[in-house]
């Protein structure tokens, strides 16, 4: 080999060694974004799901709130009825009214 060949060698090597070093770089920030966009992303999602789940869990608890209501008043109106069924039945005793 001649300092000629030697020299073409020596540049080849030295450019393949900045060509790889610039596409590490490169490679290097390309992971960096996509982490970036990675973690971006969990923390949309993650804020996304605590807000629907606060969401769902007001709704969850009016509507139980509304079914207690409605037991309630479903239970005053049973009380109601009964009160009313002993009321007629005292007038109809009273009226000497015979039931069937």
């Amino acid at each position: 080999m001649n300092v000629d060949t030697i020299s073409i060698i020596i540049s080849v090597i030295t450019v393949g060694v900045a060509l790889g070093a610039v596409h590490m770089a490169a490679f290097k920030q390309l992971r960096q974004e996509m982490n970036r966009g990675f973690r971006e992303s969990r923390e949309y999602t993650d804020q996304r799901f605590t807000e629907l789940r606060g969401y769902t869990d007001q709704r969850f608890n009016e509507s139980r709130d509304d079914i207690r209501e409605l037991r309630r008043d479903v239970n005053y109106l049973r009380e109601a009825v009964a009160g009313l069924r002993e009321a007629v039945g005292m007038l109809q005793e009273r009226m000497g009214v015979k039931t069937g």
